[in-house]
């Protein structure tokens, strides 16, 4: 079975492919492989922990050099097309954290890595290694091995990252549906917010055609435009129902039972660690097999129910221009579609591959390379373990099929997972919200059937809901009384009533949201 191509850079002189712990330099017009070289074989740093696959990798704007991140947070900078070590001695930097993010600055001087603590440090193109080894400081929240400068942080962890055309601004996105607009190298003056999302950010774009523009998506229903600079959303493009019929991955939730609903149930069997939880233990041990069949009879009632849920993860939006027609582009993970919109506000368009699509980029000559997991299939049969990775559509590449033909088979290595942000992402809420939300209606949940949502609530939430609806019916009541009662000593007035009866002007009424538009299928004359 293939292992999927996790990251494409395709140039008009070479293409670059990481695959697994695997990167492949190939000539963009015959598709002769000009080198490879692996992570994996010990070569890089032989002192190192147990190597992993590529988690992250970038190439600078004259495709000279390429970095590359593995799961043990070293990062290596390899110089093009001959793929070797700018400097063996210097060239391996330990990351902090995971990466989230890599990307160079055009005079490729600088490099800028986003990590899971959300944080983005910057590091030179020539790495120089600290004198005195770092002092770990009692008031950071973590230590910083690789000696990188801190450009600037968020309270949760960093999902996309870019640099605006003009590196004056670094706009970042975190998982607490935050879109911020910092200085860019003095990270700590903040210029602007984007807020308007209810969900988390996973991917932002700026055209090459619309500087002025930030396109961003992640769970939300729709993607929004911006005008990055002021901070208001200028328009809004509806997705989840062109996407949610190619979402072939599921998320898998655990949700605990009615029974363990109630207060010193699940609560309690939840907590692993501690004391408390260790008495318990020893006290259900000794009563033992006294217990044993009732324990038995308990345990599959308590037994927590999988739920299967479908996620919106927007993972990848791009752009190209093509003549007159400008496009973009986005996927989503575990969606076997890619997705398309002829800017600034067009009806979706799409292409199913039926296959989940791991990342795709355009080149220059308007060309869509997608690279597929042929592992998992739409289809519902068993998936083909030697079908090509990539989708020809028109035209014939020597490129393409060299791509093919050199994909790393499944090893024993262990493989990069592509569908943990389905997991990762959610702050984890009913099912029902999800389509709710996909309606477009700020209060859906609210008009779901009662008799439905009193199934999905538990016994708290269900005395907050009535509580809230206690405090509607007060509120409402009090309104409907007449002028005379409210003046009363000991009544309480409305907030209507305690700003006078001037007449103050009311708050303008929020802009409407633009119309849905319908998915049609996407006429592709390209090689994806």
């Amino acid at each position: 079975m293939l292992v999927p191509y996790s990251r494409l850079f395709i140039g008009t002189e070479q293409a670059i492919a990481v695959s697994g712990g695997q990167v492949y330099v190939m000539d963009s017009t015959i598709g002769e492989v000009v080198s490879r070289c692996s992570i994996l074989d010990g070569t890089v740093d032989k002192n190192s922990k147990a190597k992993g696959p590529i988690v992250a990798a970038a190439v600078n704007e004259t495709s000279t050099h390429l970095l590359t991140v593995g799961e043990n947070k070293i990062m290596t900078l390899w110089q093009l097309p001959e793929l070797n070590l700018v400097n063996e001695r210097h060239v391996v930097i330990e990351l902090p954290k995971r990466p989230t993010g890599l990307a160079f600055t055009k005079d490729s001087q600088t490099i800028l890595v986003s990590d899971k603590f959300g944080d983005v440090f910057s590091y030179p193109f020539d790495f120089v290694p600290p004198r005195t080894k770092p002092v770990h400081d009692e008031f950071s929240s973590h230590e910083n091995p690789s000696d990188g400068q801190l450009v600037l942080g968020h309270a949760s962890p960093l999902n996309a990252f870019l640099l605006t055309n003009d590196e004056k601004y670094i706009i970042t996105a975190d998982r607490d549906e935050h879109i911020r607009v910092s200085w860019y190298p003095q990270g700590y003056n903040i210029e602007m917010y984007c807020l308007g999302h209810r969900k988390y950010v996973s991917a932002i774009h700026i055209p090459s055609f619309a500087t002025e523009t930030l396109i961003s998506g992640g769970g939300d229903p729709s993607l929004k435009l911006w005008d990055w600079m002021s901070g208001q959303c200028t328009s809004e493009i509806p997705i989840w129902e062109a996407v949610e019929p190619f979402v072939l991955m599921k998320s898998d939730k655990r949700k605990n039972s009615e029974e363990d609903d109630e207060e010193g149930g699940s609560a309690q069997k939840r907590k692993g660690k501690g004391k408390k939880s260790k008495k318990r233990a020893a006290k259900k041990a000794a009563q033992g097999n006294k217990n044993q069949g009732e324990t038995a009879e308990n345990d599959e009632e308590e037994e927590a129910v999988v739920i299967e849920e479908k996620v919106l993860v927007v993972n990848k939006i791009d752009s190209f221009q093509t003549g007159e027609v400008k496009t973009v582009l986005f996927s989503a993970v575990g969606v076997t579609a890619l997705f398309g919109f002829r800017y600034p506000a067009q009806p979706i368009e799409l292409f199913d591959f039926g296959h989940p699509v791991i990342d795709f980029t355009p080149d220059d000559s308007g060309r869509i390379w997608v690279s597929l997991d042929t592992s998992k299939s739409s289809s519902g049969g068993e998936p083909a373990a030697d079908k090509t990775s990539f989708v020809q559509v028109t035209g014939s590449l020597e490129l393409l099929q060299s791509l093919n033909e050199n994909s790393v088979r499944d090893t024993k290595e262990k493989s990069l997972d592509f569908y943990a942000d389905l997991k990762g992402m959610p702050k984890w809420s009913e099912p029902s919200k999800q389509a709710a939300a996909a309606e477009g209606d700020d209060d859906a949940s609210e008009s779901v059937d009662s008799s439905a949502a009193t199934k999905s609530l538990t016994r708290r939430e269900e005395a907050r809901m009535k509580n809230k609806k206690n405090v509607i019916a007060k509120m409402q009541k009090m309104q409907s009384e007449p002028t005379e009662e409210k003046g009363k000593i000991g009544s309480v007035r409305s907030i209507e009533d305690v700003d006078g009866d001037d007449g103050e002007e009311k708050r303008e009424a929020k802009r409407a949201k633009s119309e849905v538009g319908t998915a049609n299928d996407m006429e592709v004359d390209t090689v994806a």
